[in-house]
């Protein structure tokens, strides 16, 4: 079945979502200019939830950062062992730092994925460069008045690269490497990470799945289109997709910026 997507409305959404959160701590997290403090927010989730944290993985994590540089918004969603089940869990900080989450069970399988603090170490990482300039000199992004970060995984088959609008990055040994073209095209999924501005975020994913949560095989064509509406910098980018290296050998090629290139 083809869907479009708008991402704008899939992180409303998953805002809506976490209205239901049905426990709020008296534990606040709150950030600063430099820093997201998203380790922090890992700590906060395990010992709130009391998920087992080697058994963590991924589903999806939204943040909204402010034009000051500090948390809006998060949402965490994962999926881990408590007492012995599987559950779901979601875990929010709202606009004043406050923590809250909720939980339910799982009924059946789903797609194997990557440990959220792994995740969440590269967001920082990353959030760092783009804010201080420093850390990640290849990094070739516009400094944003309002940035909104989105990490989940993915499958099938996906092109990245090629297009003016965004650019493409390699989280390796460390640091961002600059990806000219990348391609997937397999059931076993990987994780992609998004950087946008939120004005600039006019995108659409257009995608066939078969069987992602099934047995079968997994279908998927993923086109990523973006509009630059912030009279920016000629030759920046507004959005980055940063892929980790983790994922590579789920990759057909993989071709790196010139300057970067092995040997």
């Amino acid at each position: 079945m083809k869907k479009i997507i708008f991402i704008m409305a899939l992180l409303f959404a998953a805002f809506l979502v976490s209205g239901y959160l049905d426990t709020d701590s008296e534990v606040y997290l709150i950030s600063t200019a430099d820093e997201l403090l998203l380790l922090e927010f890992w700590g906060i989730a395990v010992e709130e939830t009391g998920i087992e944290n080697e058994t963590a993985v991924l589903d999806q994590l939204v943040i909204y950062v402010q034009d000051s540089g500090t948390m809006g918004h998060a949402l965490l969603e994962f999926r881990g062992i408590k007492d012995g089940k599987w559950g779901s869990f979601q875990v929010r900080v709202d606009e004043n730092g406050k923590v809250g989450w909720c939980e339910s069970k799982l009924n059946g399988a789903f797609p194997e994925s990557i440990h959220p603090l792994a995740v969440l170490k590269v967001v920082e990482t990353v959030f760092s460069g783009i804010g201080s300039g420093t850390g990640n000199s290849s990094l070739n992004f516009n400094t944003p008045q309002d940035l909104l970060i989105l990490a989940g995984s993915s499958a099938g088959s996906t092109k990245y690269g090629g297009q003016s609008g965004y650019a493409v990055y390699l989280f390796e040994k460390g640091k961002v490497v600059p990806l000219d073209r990348i391609e997937f095209e397999s059931k076993d999924p990987w994780c992609q990470i998004m950087f946008a501005w939120s004005e600039a975020c006019k995108a659409t994913i257009k995608e066939e799945k078969n069987g992602l949560f099934g047995a079968g095989s997994v279908e998927s064509m993923r086109n990523i289109s973006w509009k630059n509406e912030n009279n920016s910098e000629a030759g920046a980018p507004n959005n980055i997709i940063v892929l980790l290296e983790e994922d590579l050998d789920k990759a057909l090629y993989v071709e790196y910026v010139e300057e970067n290139s092995p040997g």
